[in-house]
């Protein structure tokens, strides 16, 4: 609908008019897509019942209108101003104190209005907009809704309403100025923990617990803690699961739904979106645009994924812009340092270390033109008669030597196997006492000790396998001699499969 359409609407409603049930639903579906429309319409009815409860002729109310603008532009002070404009309203309630006047409810808390009974149409006319801009009073919206209406919620009596106008966006529930907010979803079912204090809360204002058909506003605030959420948005079949630890807000922006994640796991089966306003999941590193589809959306510190089940959906990594189309049955991961790609997605357990970057702390020195080298990259190249070493133990040790491989992307991590020399050399010493860690930085600082061997060397020639248990994805497998000035191996392999973020922690 056009917007000098709405403003005539509009006018008719503020003029106490009964609109017809196709006339309410247009402008409740403008006020629902155009936050801006709401704000500037909401400044408008404010304006409206606060100088309404004035009880003044038109005259009266255009001359207080002036009165208050000429204050305005004199008056550099705004705290100064209000604190004026407040007494004004007070002058004039004293003023009029005693005249007969009718009560007319509206929807709004705050747009209860009194006035002379003679004078609530003829006022209408001066106060309406023309060609996009306010007329007479309605400039003076912005800077009284503030200091009159708060004035004047402490001041009218009460009253049941008598005439309710078409829905009109409610002010967040905080009782402050903020712009107005209104329904998007719905509760549809919480998950609950054990303990007490993880249950799951709604962050509007203050924290409260979350319940089952509980309705959810725009700029709403979930947080899971030990629970789950799942919610339904309204008018449409798209539902979104919040998985525990999960902490995310609801927002509009021109009418597109937008799912800001700070941290956690996410799900969601979206409905196909209008043309041009996509759905968003969106992270502190990318962001996921959905017209409709499957999917689950997983956002954690270093890294954010994204998995596909059915339809197509764009990732951006926000750093770069750099983006990524990703279908059915793949997965991509934004991160540092991190090919943004789409991949497949992998159920089955595999080699992650198999021909991937590796390094070491030293390597085993060799002639040059020995036909045999022991670096890095022969600990993971899929062939056991090759072998990476460190230094030489007694010629030039290498204590706590080490050998890492990067992953590429955050894995999920189930086994780790290490093959010895299969040559005749029983180098015992490289076959014990050694620690298997995981960490997310090249440099191997914040790790986690995934598994580890102490006491007597395994089999020469043998495999050594040691089962993973974590919750973590990681990206950098380093294994450690603890003991030994020597160390090596034939191969070492990592056992398990890429993390596509698929809703629950590996």
């Amino acid at each position: 609908m056009e917007r000098e359409a709405l403003d005539a609407l509009w006018q008719r409603c503020l003029a106490g008019e009964q609109l017809t049930p196709d006339e309410e639903a247009a402008l409740a579906e403008a006020l629902r897509a155009d936050p801006q429309l709401r704000a500037e319409f909401l400044r408008d009815e404010q304006t409206d019942g606060a100088l309404s409860a004035l009880g003044r002729s038109a005259a009266d109310g255009e001359r207080f209108a002036q009165r208050s603008l000429d204050c305005l532009a004199a008056e550099r002070d705004s705290v100064q101003f209000a604190a004026r404009v407040q007494g004004k309203v007070e002058a004039e309630q004293r003023e009029q104190a005693g005249r007969p006047a009718v009560v007319e409810g509206r929807s709004s808390g705050t747009s209860k209005r009194i006035r002379p009974a003679s004078s609530r149409r003829q006022r209408r006319v001066h106060r309406r907009r023309a060609g996009g801009g306010y007329r007479g009073v309605l400039p003076l919206a912005a800077c009284l809704a503030i200091s009159v209406v708060a004035y004047l919620a402490f001041t009218r009596p009460s009253s049941p309403a008598t005439n309710v106008p078409p829905p009109v966006p409610v002010v967040a529930s905080n009782g402050s100025s903020t712009p107005p907010t209104i329904a998007v979803a719905t509760i549809e079912s919480v998950e609950l923990p054990a303990a007490q204090d993880a249950l799951p809360v709604l962050v509007r204002g203050g924290k409260a617990e979350v319940a089952t058909r509980q309705e959810l506003r725009e700029s709403d605030r979930l947080e899971t803690r030990g629970g789950a959420i799942r919610l339904r948005y309204l008018n449409e079949n798209t539902t979104v699961q919040l998985k525990s630890g999960t902490a995310a807000r609801l927002e509009l922006a021109d009418g597109a739904k937008r799912v800001c994640v700070e941290q956690g796991v996410v799900s969601a089966s979206v409905a196909k979106q209008p043309d041009g306003k996509p759905m968003r999941f969106v992270s502190a590193l990318a962001e996921a645009t959905v017209l409709g589809t499957e999917l689950s959306f997983d956002a954690a510190p270093d890294a954010a994924w994204l998995e596909v089940r059915t339809g197509c959906v764009g990732l951006t990594r926000l750093a770069d812009r750099q983006s990524v189309q990703v279908v059915a049955g793949q997965f991509a991961v934004a991160g540092r340092g991190i090919d943004l790609v789409a991949r497949a997605v992998s159920k089955e357990p595999v080699n992650l270390a198999l021909g991937q970057p590796a390094t070491a702390s030293s390597v085993f020195e060799v002639p040059e033109n020995h036909p045999i080298r022991h670096t890095p990259d022969r600990a993971n190249d899929g062939e056991v008669t090759t072998t990476w070493g460190s230094y030489d133990g007694h010629i030039r040790p290498d204590f706590n030597a080490w050998w890492q491989v990067d992953l590429g992307l955050p894995c999920s991590i189930r086994r780790i196997e290490i093959v010895s020399r299969q040559d005749e050399y029983n180098q015992h010493e490289a076959r014990a006492n050694f620690e298997v860690r995981a960490s997310n930085r090249a440099d191997g600082a914040e790790y986690v000790v995934l598994a580890r061997h102490q006491g007597a060397p395994f089999a020469q020639r043998g495999t050594w396998s040691a089962a993973v248990s974590t919750d973590r994805p990681f990206r950098f497998v380093r294994i450690v001699q603890m003991k030994a000035n020597y160390f090596g191996f034939a191969e070492a392999r990592v056992i398990g499969r890429p993390w596509s973020g698929l809703g629950e922690r590996p």
